[in-house]
This record gives C-alpha cells, structure tokens and sequence, in this order.
C-alpha cells in the first residue's frame, strides 16, 4: 500500500476515485504470465510478473486474491502471505 500526504487548500477539488474490488482466484503462471479468474463470472485474465512485483513469491494455485480495478484495469491487488 502507498500513501501519499498532500495538503490541499480549502478552495480546491479533489475528483472522488472509485475503485471496483473484484476476487480472482490464482490459478497457473506461464512462464512471466500469471493467469487468474474471476470466482463470480469465472472470467480469466492475465497478469505479468512486472505488473504483480514482489507478490509472485506468495502465489500458490487456488489462492485466493482481491483486485482493485480503476477505469476497468488493476491497480492493486492484496495476497494473503501464509505462516511461516
């Protein structure tokens, strides 16, 4: 999660952000294409490597993930990290 601080004065304007949370779950990775699907419509998509960073070492098929969507593309994704 990033968190930016900015101060805005009282007389500006903010536009509201929607985002849309949507849950896929994991299933395969081909080679740096990871590839998911939507666990209400079981529609597919796929993700590369540059694009999940560091979540790649916490896929393990069936898991279960939350997509953020902003203007129908993902712009953040929460993996839940097992125990250790």
């Amino acid at each position: 999660m990033r968190i930016i601080d900015y101060r805005f004065r009282a007389e500006e304007f903010v536009d509201r952000a929607i985002l849309d949370e949507v849950e896929f779950e994991y299933l395969y990775n081909e080679g740096d294409d990871f590839h998911f699907m939507n666990t209400k419509n079981y529609e597919q998509m796929q993700m590369s490597r540059e694009e999940l960073g560091e979540t790649v070492y916490y896929l393990i098929p069936s898991t279960i993930v939350k997509v953020e969507f902003f203007e129908e593309k993902p712009s953040a994704w929460t993996c839940p990290i097992p125990w250790i």
